[in-house]
């Protein structure tokens, strides 16, 4: 809400408010529209959002998002970023 506000008075997008099932759902089903900051966009994100709250719960969202997240050096996941930085 605090992001909203500010989005709301200056008119412009200028800080973000995401969750971590709005990230999820931004990487994991629409990574090429990630860069897109609009308020749609994050309408969008959200109502996704709660889709997949309503059948995940948040253990399996925390594991979801670590599994898709980029960690650096092409390595997407916790499992390959363990790889690339400690082999």
């Amino acid at each position: 809400m605090r992001a909203l506000t500010q989005h709301v008075s200056s008119g412009q997008i200028e800080q973000g408010g995401s969750t971590i099932t709005q990230q999820l759902v931004k990487n994991r089903w629409h990574p090429a529209q990630a860069a897109d900051r609009s308020l749609r966009r994050k309408i969008i994100e959200s109502a996704l959002a709660y889709q997949v709250e309503q059948h995940w719960s948040k253990k399996k969202i925390l594991e979801e998002y670590l599994n898709t997240i980029y960690f650096g050096h092409q390595a997407y996941g916790v499992e390959a970023a363990a790889e690339v930085y400690f082999g």
